[in-house]
């Protein structure tokens, strides 16, 4: 921006974009106020008038840096960029190339640049940058039987034409009729001579929740003001009561937390830490659909229920702990769909002979294969959740679970399940081969745990992936058993 190159910046995450215009703002204003000026923040959550005004200033050149989340990755015409700045592997190379695509369309000369961080799967592509340059674009995985998915598509497609549950049973599937009797009931839809058609309040669009959490919106105030609108899943990871938020760059803190009216009441503030929420997670089987054995590893996919527990949250400044202070939140409860696996006895054995924590080891690995699952499925490490046990449930075995963190499952479990072998070879490698001494961010330790990364221990985590990888190897390909219905009585 100080050489006058309009310049895009991609981070993964909307406190990260807000964080980094942050940042930037700062060191422009030691040049040039009005160079911090021309430098603004983009993501979801913003007005829709605040979002048109940064397009347009983008595309007239007179907004010079934005710092966006991929909200600006594709289907808005910003016109061209001299250079774009990709802050960590998106999690496919199709969005890599999207955002660097962002950069030249005139047609002149352009820079993109990859600036990796310290996660797991931007350290594999650092380390293999002929395997990152070499591989094609993904194929993008969906459950369009998803029946949370198919009532968001219903409802977009009855607010722009009638659908008729005859003629549109070969778009939608067998389930049309009870999806738009469901979405009728809830005053979304109603029934006219020429179709079903949209009734609900606002744009239907507004209606369908895109990050897996279905719920109501809730509105972020400021002494009256709308700041933005959130789901009820990112007001407990962001707006909690007491939490530090930022909003174009300003930071706000989180006074008022209203469950029943739907409002978050902030204020401006002026500090030098940041919040960041404690998580705890219960999962229930509720019907295993496939099973399979790896020379005694068992392993297992089917449909669960997720349990989230919000029970507190860190006040940090950079990394340390200043303090922690306890939150009372509704649990967070969804059904979706997981794979789990059961490490042979004689892995839960030889961890213990060798004096290393097995709920550290598990935990470890747990993290590994979601850091790695977007290597191998069409994901981010943020679409799907984990769960591991030393002693689970009633059976009381070791266990490890991935789940889709989208309400009803959108297919990323079942892929890594079909592929479950490469996915431990890759999480395995990753491991052995990272140069820390107790685990760090490149390897085992995760952003997203909610239990604040503990407990992990890193020559567990190696213990079991190798006795899992060298049984699943000599086993040759998984025994697959589809579990049947049960009788009828």
């Amino acid at each position: 921006v100080k050489e006058d190159l309009q310049t895009l910046c991609f981070t993964g995450s909307r406190k990260m974009a807000e964080l980094v215009t942050l940042w930037a703002r700062e060191d422009a204003r030691l040049s040039s106020a009005l160079l911090a000026d021309s430098i603004s923040v983009y993501r979801a959550g913003f007005l829709p008038e605040e979002r048109r005004a940064i397009e347009r200033q983008l595309k007239d050149g007179s907004m010079k840096g934005v710092v966006s989340t991929n909200a600006l990755e594709l289907g808005i015409d910003i016109g061209s960029l001299d250079a774009v700045l990709i802050s960590g592997y998106p999690g496919t190379m199709m969005s890599t190339r999207q955002q660097a695509g962002r950069a030249g369309r005139k047609g002149g000369d352009a820079l993109a640049i990859l600036v990796a961080q310290g996660n797991p799967l931007d350290q594999y592509f650092m380390h293999h940058p002929g395997r990152f340059f070499s591989r094609s674009h993904e194929h993008a995985i969906i459950d369009p039987k998803n029946p949370y998915i198919l009532s968001g598509h219903l409802l977009c497609a009855a607010a722009e034409l009638p659908l008729n549950e005859e003629t549109d049973r070969q778009y939608f599937g067998n389930l049309i009729e009870e999806h738009l009797h469901d979405l009728q009931s809830n005053d979304l839809l109603r029934k006219t001579s020429r179709g079903w058609v949209y009734s609900g309040r606002g744009r239907a669009a507004e209606a369908v929740s895109l990050d897996g959490m279905p719920g109501e919106a809730f509105r972020i105030l400021c002494h009256g003001k709308l700041l933005e609108t959130m789901d009820r899943g990112q007001v407990y990871r962001e707006a909690h009561k007491g939490a530090i938020m930022l909003h174009q760059g300003e930071t706000y803190v989180v006074n008022e937390m209203d469950l029943e009216t739907h409002t978050i009441r902030v204020t401006e503030t002026s500090v030098d830490y940041y919040t960041q929420p404690l998580k705890e997670v219960d999962l229930a089987i509720l019907e295993t659909l496939e099973t399979k054995e790896f020379n005694g590893m068992k392993c297992a996919f089917g449909d669960v229920e997720v349990t989230e527990h919000f029970t507190g949250y860190k006040i940090k400044r950079r990394d340390t702990i200043i303090g922690i202070e306890p939150l009372l939140l509704p649990p967070l409860t969804f059904r979706t769909r997981a794979f789990w696996f059961v490490p042979p006895p004689q892995v839960e054995q030889s961890v213990n002979a060798a004096d290393h924590d097995l709920a550290g080891g598990l935990h470890g690995a747990e993290h590994a294969i979601i850091a790695l699952m977007p290597l191998h499925v069409m994901c981010d490490r943020w679409d799907v959740g984990g769960l591991s046990s030393s002693s689970f449930g009633n059976t009381g075995e070791p266990v490890i679970f991935v789940y889709d963190a989208y309400e009803g499952g959108i297919g990323l479990a079942e892929k890594a399940y079909e592929i479950l072998p490469n996915l431990l070879t890759s999480a395995y490698e990753l491991v052995r081969d990272c140069p820390c001494e107790d685990g760090c961010p490149s390897c085992i330790h995760s952003p997203k745990c909610g239990n604040d990364n503990q407990p992990l221990d890193k020559e567990a985590t190696i213990h079991i992936l190798k006795k899992i990888c060298c049984e699943t190897k000599k086993s040759g390909p998984a025994s697959i058993h589809p579990v049947s219905e049960p009788a009828s009585s």
